[in-house]
């Protein structure tokens, strides 16, 4: 049975999804209750389920507009990092205990509703979770017993400000409408299982998000029992349990990296105040390799410390020096290690009339016959990932770098190397048609507004 909360003639209501349409049941029912999660806690689940039967839906889902399935929760509890992938992209262990944070009731949007970045931030994050609503309360429940306490699920998505939950973790997850919640429950009749199903959100039809929740670290079983022994769990509770390994343009990534959005292109800045704008995870691993010899990895400890408290990410430590070890063993930056070479290259060349094609390039070295540039990229997971979509979306980027490096030095760019880099290891691909990408590069500066074009 799927249950949804909504609005009706002007009030508030909730009803039964039949079909194309659902059944409200305020009135059908003999408690009269107002909302669905007094309906809850009244025990009434089984009657709605039989006034349902064989009725015409009051209201088609076309047009509907909804409320949160539980639009007034008593409590609202989440889960940080409960799956195995999600504790795994962060470099860290398994918590010892679920990682409980609390949700304020306004910070729920409704299906179709609006999420809301708040206007003092640009680090807006999303996560899909699957959520549970309680439907028996209870006190020190027992794990086994603990699904006779559901009434059923939904879906939820954690909506994080991010550079607040640096700080706060409580100030960064209840801005208000940044938490959707539904569209309806649907109860535990038609899910027995819940470790049977497959996480997946997307943003605009495209996937971004994907995981089965077999891979919780911690059950629904233990994360009730858990909360119930701190807090006495209410009929209309809803616990979030967690989000799974996010991607980004159908490949994993890491969507809940504390520094996940990239900085604003900071076009109007002098070239000594430009930087990198990359995820927090990738600032780092780029510090770090800027930093260290690259020949010996002298000082990879220290500099790893030092560039992950910089970037705020401090406890992420053993998953960024696994990408800075990754590219020190590439086939690109050993070659670099041994030959004349030049770490986090500012470059800036005219293009056109009064304009100027800059940027910074990771690593740049001399080869028999002219000049490598690399370039790091730290967005696939896999080293088995197939890139060739990446490297066609870097192409221009790569293309742009090669053109300003020749155009400032004279000399031929040989290859533009991107050096993928994931914790088992790193993969470089070269742009095929390197010489027709310039050429389009140089066609694209030159034709671009009299600004500086930022690569």
């Amino acid at each position: 049975m799927k249950l949804a909360s909504y609005i009706a003639d002007g009030m508030p209501a909730f009803g039964v999804v039949v079909g194309d349409g659902v059944v409200t049941m305020n009135e059908r029912l003999a408690g009269g209750y107002a909302t669905l999660r007094d309906a809850i806690a009244g025990g009434a689940l089984d009657e709605m389920r039989r006034l349902a039967q064989g009725v015409k839906a009051d209201h088609k889902l076309a047009g509907l507009r909804y409320l949160p399935a539980i639009p007034n929760p008593e409590k609202i509890l989440c889960v940080g990092i409960n799956y195995k992938s999600h504790a795994a992209e962060h470099g860290t262990e398994a918590p010892k205990l679920p990682n409980i944070f609390t949700r304020f009731v306004n910070t729920l949007v409704p299906h179709e509703g609006d999420m809301i970045r708040p206007k003092v931030s640009t680090n807006f994050d999303f996560e899909g979770e699957l959520a549970l609503v309680i439907g028996k309360a209870g006190r020190h429940i027992k794990a086994e017993r603990a699904l006779d306490h559901v009434a059923g699920y939904t879906c939820f998505v954690d909506g994080s400000v991010r550079d607040y939950q640096k700080f706060s973790v409580t100030s960064g997850k209840n801005f208000p409408g940044t938490g959707p919640l539904g569209p309806w429950l649907v109860t535990t009749d038609e899910i027995a299982d819940p470790t049977k199903l497959t996480l997946m959100t997307r943003l605009n039809g495209k996937e971004m998000q994907r995981s089965g929740t077999d891979l919780l670290i911690y059950s629904i079983p233990q994360i009730i029992a858990f909360c119930s022994d701190f807090t006495e769990l209410a009929p209309g509770d809803v616990i979030a349990t967690g989000g799974g390994l996010p991607c980004r343009d159908g490949r994993p990534d890491a969507l809940d990296d504390p520094g996940l959005h990239k900085r604003p292109r900071d076009l109007d800045l002098p070239p000594w105040q430009k930087g990198r704008y990359g995820t927090a995870i990738g600032r780092a691993v780029h510090g770090v390799l800027q930093t260290i010899d690259l020949a010996s990895g002298g000082g990879i400890a220290e500099a790893v410390a030092a560039q992950a408290a910089a970037e705020g990410v401090s406890g992420h430590e053993p998953h960024i020096r696994r990408l800075v070890e990754a590219a020190l063993r590439s086939p690109s930056v050993v070659a670099a290690a041994a030959a004349p070479h030049w770490k986090e290259l500012y470059v800036g060349v005219p293009v056109g009339d009064s304009r100027t094609l800059e940027g910074y390039v990771d690593l740049l070295y001399r080869a028999a016959g002219g000049l490598v540039v690399v370039d790091y990229k730290t967005g696939p997971r896999s080293v088995d990932a197939d890139l060739t979509p990446l490297v066609q979306r870097y192409r221009m980027q790569g293309a742009s770098y090669a053109l300003a490096i020749a155009d400032a030095t004279r000399e031929p760019v040989l290859d533009m190397v991107f050096v993928f880099l994931a914790p088992g290891g790193a993969v470089e691909r070269s742009i095929p048609d390197l010489a027709e990408a310039v050429a389009e590069a140089r066609s694209f500066a030159a034709a671009a507004d009299p600004r500086l074009v930022s690569t």
